[in-house]
């Protein structure tokens, strides 16, 4: 009797597992049956522009079934789209936990962390999407691009040829091409990448300003001007291009004009302190030294280490009599690397 009674609770205790375990299986399969449809909502919200909905769903089929890739990346793509990028990287994280040979993730991992100048991070799963053999003109691009940034220019250049390869019409690798060029003083080349990008896409506002830094280093002032007010037209608030507009202005002498370009580049960006100290030179050829002196503080307040303001200002400050501030701020200019203002300590003597 005694051991009928322990043979009788063992068999009713594997009963109780048996149950659990089926009642669990059952649950487990029902929320993934769910999750199934609460992601095809998603995607059919996706197709409606819906995409707060779409992020609700995919969200309700992630609390369904946790190991759902799919409804993280769908969410991840969508918050990327909607610009929150840091909450996408999370979602392809954790994505790429449960399927690590994902090699679209890490591209796209790759454009947040590049977007964020996070360039060693970037460039590491932009090496880890290529080993998984996904392989497209944009991930060359970025590639290409980081190498340019870390100074490797021949690595860069075959990667953004590559892309260019793959996808003809690849405006943004054209133009970067050109700047590689640009900074190897190949300066034909350059010219013929960034007239091939502005040919592809008419409204690359980037595009007509490397132009037109081009035609400035040819010394072709009016095409340089005709190409910097074509990207101004594009994006009005383009303060570099409106710097550049007024050096080329400076360089033909049309001082006025140059100021204003400058005033103009200062009003959208008051931290532009390259605009400052060109402001000052133009305010210097119309003998306007007090508000030249002026410019170039602020110049200096903005960057205290930028050599050249320090070699403008004192040059303003010489003209204005102040010839123990001149020569303290040539010999700073020296100490920043400025060798040339060694002519000026002569004065100082």
């Amino acid at each position: 009797m005694k051991y009928k009674i322990h043979y009788l609770i063992i068999l009713l205790c594997i009963c109780c597992i048996i149950k659990t375990n089926c009642q669990n299986s059952g649950k487990n399969s029902q929320n993934a049956v769910y999750a199934k449809i609460s992601y095809n909502k998603g995607l059919e919200k996706i197709i409606a522009k819906d995409y707060d909905g779409a992020i609700a769903d995919f969200s309700d089929a992630i609390n369904l079934n946790p190991s759902h890739t799919d409804a993280y990346i769908k969410r991840g793509q969508l918050k990327l789209e909607l610009n929150s990028a840091d909450e996408a990287l999370i979602d392809f994280d954790k994505a790429l936990k449960l399927n690590p040979d994902l090699g679209e993730l890490y591209y796209l991992k790759s454009t947040i962390l590049y977007n964020k100048q996070l360039y060693q991070e970037a460039f590491s799963n932009i090496e880890k999407a290529l080993t998984l053999n996904f392989n497209n003109a944009k991930i060359h691009y970025y590639k290409g691009v980081i190498l340019f940034i870390n100074d490797d220019n021949n690595k860069a250049l075959n990667e953004l040829k590559t892309a260019i390869s793959i996808d003809s019409s690849f405006s943004y690798a054209y133009n970067d091409l050109g700047s590689i060029y640009k900074q190897t003083n190949k300066f034909d080349m350059a010219l013929e990448n960034y007239q091939k990008a502005v040919k592809i896409d008419p409204s690359f506002a980037v595009a007509y300003n490397n132009l037109g830094i081009i035609y400035s280093i040819k010394k072709d002032y009016n095409r340089a001007l005709e190409y910097y007010s074509l990207a101004i037209g594009l994006i009005p608030d383009y303060y570099k291009a409106y710097n550049n507009r007024g050096e080329a202005k400076l360089l033909i002498e049309n001082y006025n004009g140059a100021k204003s370009d400058f005033e103009k580049a200062i009003e959208i960006n008051p931290d532009y302190y390259i605009a400052y100290n060109n402001l000052a030179l133009a305010q210097m050829k119309n003998d306007e030294l007090t508000q030249a002196l002026s410019s170039l503080n602020k110049a200096i307040l903005l960057n205290s280490t930028f050599a050249e303001a320090y070699v403008n200002r004192g040059s303003v400050k010489e003209k204005l009599r102040d010839f123990k501030g001149a020569c303290t701020d040539w010999k700073q200019a020296i100490q920043l690397g400025i060798e040339k203002a060694n002519e000026y300590l002569e004065y100082c003597k």
